[in-house]
């Protein structure tokens, strides 16, 4: 956005009407800028009133800036890799209730398990962090995880459903 090469953000809620798209994906490693609202200080407190979220391939660190910049956006850490978040990922989640998690990085035996008794299982979204990662592991966890049928299913399509029927552009 500071570069000029986005559309500015009520033309781009517009755009993104027209081409019924519902949420932002945001690779700011890749593409090497930052996720923050020093970065984005209009699109991102739109995309919060109007419920559009944002699936943000950053790490959780990082992400942490945006999340206290605007905790009001609907922020998805996306492909957080195969291990053990809980001792970052648990605060962050207890601080910021509008983060959610896809679970491509909950490949430890349980996690599916703990943030679920922890969170419910409202704020997990089904994810493999394809192409990165093989989806098989992530498709294993979530058919092995003792959760009950409503919980997975919720995980495996309903809590992105939800989110993105919620959304007002």
């Amino acid at each position: 956005a500071a570069c000029g090469e986005m559309p500015p953000p009520e033309p781009l809620l517009k755009d993104m009407k027209k081409a019924g798209v519902a949420a932002l994906r945001a690779f700011p490693q890749e593409h090497r800028y930052r996720l923050d609202g020093m970065s984005f200080p209009e699109l991102f407190p739109l995309m919060a009133r109007r419920h559009v979220p944002l699936l943000a391939k950053e790490n959780l660190f990082l992400l942490k800036e945006l999340l206290e910049d605007c905790p009001e956006l609907k922020v998805v850490a996306m492909n957080q890799g195969p291990h053990s978040l809980d001792r970052h990922l648990w605060p962050l989640m207890d601080a910021f209730p509008n983060l959610y998690v896809e679970t491509s990085c909950f490949l430890v035996e349980g996690l599916i398990e703990s943030a679920c008794e922890r969170y419910g299982h409202g704020r997990l979204l089904f994810g493999t962090g394809f192409p990165d990662n093989a989806s098989g592991g992530s498709l294993l966890r979530l058919a092995q995880a003792d959760i009950g049928d409503k919980a997975r299913a919720a995980i495996a399509g309903g809590n992105l459903q939800r989110m993105l029927d919620e959304v007002d552009l």
